[in-house]
């Protein structure tokens, strides 16, 4: 409360009174002139400003309040603005100026809001160490139709699918613009989010368009989006944010760019429905165009007897992952082998598509000589422009195996015994004495044999004998076992079934050390684990089988999964703690 201090007035007796001159009336002047500087120093006021009262939704505006003094601590209580926008950023700046010797001294809170509606909404009074804003009034529009600029603000935002309906792992492109026909600076945008699904991203595009005679920038942003469940999927809209560029008057050490721009997308409703009933193929794959190649590395006319010879199999579709792409389904005769490589799994992205590519390569080693019948290969996929079935075919083919005549000893183990002589091979019987071989290089070629074998059975024994080197390839494989499992853990948090799949996959090849693994099905039979067999297989089908299946209980197969790493842990570190029978 200040204090209203007046002046002590000696009332002069009218005896002693100056001629002409009254008392009282300086006295009324000294007091009236007491209490205004009494009211002008109480009232320090607090005031509440915008940068404009009409906006359009999704636009962002500027909200300053002043307080005609230095706040010491504390701010203004602005819970009551939620209610009609959303504070999207805040700060606080203090101010002493002196002008012509005037000493004038402010705090401003200012403040970046986002309309959460049209109409008239109403900021309203603020309160802050007794001090009382007014409210304030802002109109807030809908943005008419992006064709007619007219009704149109100098930065807008928008969002646009190329399909509204699509098919679960099917491909759907959203796009994500800014518009601004004002200088703007610092651009940045929120990361797109999906409740569940797989998203790729196109590189970033900016450019300039008329619209109606008026000149726009554009900052173009687009995604390939797969939806991993049927339904309707909800996708929030995204926050472009961006300065005004500082004009000229503004250049300085405090003033490097101009005030804050938001725009906000609007959120995005896609029906995503499930694979047809009619389909029949082992494998869900929609995609606009698939294709089948094959290379054979090798003269397919000059085939031998345990000579291998590698083929290669490129599945490429458009519109896909390549982690989408599911492994081939391939026959194994009984005359001959296949050694499988490790799949190469690529992404490309062409224009606004999404090109998955997996290739597949194998040796085929003929195991007997004749015609060696090479099985067809097929896959049924899901035409997205034409809404039928196609089948992609690799045709069946027949090669000519010949025997091997660098090899006549390539015989099968249980033929014959390798002791017997041959019908036609006849004895070489000689008169003639044979010759009479010194001794001494037979005998320093023995000790020069021994001495090197006791070298290499000393070098095992110190090997095995030694822990660290144990201990450190244990620790080793343990720590990688630890990242197999959080890659797994990660995908299925992110609700990633396909890179979850991959992931288990790569953990099974580390775990058994083989890295011939190359499907479910194998590291189930290999690991012999029953619980794993039937998670496995329900993956599979959810990934490519049908969708009403049983439902796959993702948090107990991680945990199966973490039992039998701790299971094979044990009996690995079993194995290197028993000692040999018969020790060297």
């Amino acid at each position: 409360m200040p204090i209203l201090r007046l002046n002590t007035i000696e009332i002069v007796p009218l005896r002693n009174r100056i001629p002409g001159i009254s008392v009282l009336p300086f006295f009324f002047s000294a007091l009236i002139l007491s209490v205004a500087q009494a009211s002008s120093a109480k009232s320090s006021g607090l005031s509440v400003t915008a940068d404009r009262l009409n906006t359009f939704i999704n636009e962002s505006l500027n909200l300053t309040i002043r307080y005609n003094g230095q706040a010491r601590s504390g701010e203004p209580d602005f819970t009551a603005l939620e209610n009609d926008f959303e504070i999207i950023s805040s700060s606080r700046q203090q101010q002493y100026i002196v002008q012509n010797g005037d000493a004038k001294s402010f705090t401003d809170w200012n403040l970046t809001l986002i309309p959460l509606r049209a109409g008239t909404l109403l900021v309203p009074s603020l309160n802050y160490e007794g001090e009382v804003s007014d409210a304030l009034e802002i109109n807030v529009a809908e943005v008419a139709d992006s064709e007619n600029s007219l009704s149109k603000p100098a930065v807008f935002a928008e969002t646009v699918v190329d399909k509204k309906t699509a098919r679960v792992q099917e491909q759907i492109l959203l796009t994500t613009r800014l518009f601004y026909s004002i200088p703007l600076t610092d651009f940045s945008l929120t990361p797109l989010t999906l409740p569940d699904g797989i998203l790729e991203e196109f590189q970033d595009k900016q450019y300039t368009k008329i619209i109606d005679g008026r000149e726009y920038g554009v900052i173009e942003k687009s995604y390939a989006i797969f939806a991993q469940a049927s339904g309707q999927m909800n996708i929030k809209g995204q926050r472009f944010e961006a300065y005004e560029a500082a004009s000229r008057r503004q250049f300085g050490v405090f003033n490097q760019r101009g005030k804050k721009i938001v725009r906000i997308t609007d959120e995005t409703t896609l029906e995503i429905l499930d694979r047809p009933k009619d389909f029949s193929g082992n494998s869900w794959l929609p995609t606009k165009k698939l294709e089948l190649t094959e290379i054979w590395n090798g003269d397919l006319k000059k085939l031998k007897v345990g000579e291998p010879i590698t083929r290669s199999i490129t599945v490429t579709a458009d519109g896909l992952t390549g982690a989408q792409i599911h492994p081939l389904t391939i026959e194994t005769p009984e005359s001959y082998r296949i050694y499988p490589d490790q799949p190469k799994i690529e992404t490309k992205t062409r224009g606004y598509n999404v090109i998955g590519v997996r290739i597949e390569s194998m040796a085929l080693v003929p195991s007997r000589a004749g015609r060696l019948e090479i099985p067809s290969i097929y896959v049924e996929w899901w035409n997205t422009e034409l809404k039928t079935t196609e089948r992609t075919v690799i045709e069946g083919r027949v090669l000519e195996i010949a025997e091997n005549e660098s090899r006549p000893d390539y015989v099968d183990a249980n033929e014959k015994d390798v002791s017997v002589l041959r019908e036609d091979e006849t004895p070489i019987l000689s008169a003639q004495p044979e010759p009479r071989i010194p001794q001494w290089p037979l005998i320093f070629s023995v000790i020069i044999n021994v001495m090197l074998l006791a070298s290499i059975i000393t070098v095992l024994f110190i090997w095995r004998r030694s822990p660290e080197k144990k201990v450190g390839n244990s620790e080793k494989s343990d720590l990688t076992i630890a990242n197999r499992l959080n890659t797994i853990s990660n995908a299925a948090k992110n609700k990633d079934p396909i890179g979850m799949r991959q992931a288990i996959i790569e953990w099974g090849q580390t775990l058994l050390e083989d890295p011939s693994t190359l499907t479910l099905s194998s590291l189930a039979a290999k690991l012999g684990n029953d619980s794993l067999k039937t998670h496995f297989k329900l993956l599979d089908s959810q990934l490519y089988g049908k969708q009403d299946e049983q439902f796959l209980d993702q948090e107990e197969l991680i945990r199966e999964i973490k039992r039998e790493s701790a299971l094979s842990a044990k009996k690995k570190d079993l194995e290197d703690r028993l000692q040999p029978l018969y020790p060297t």
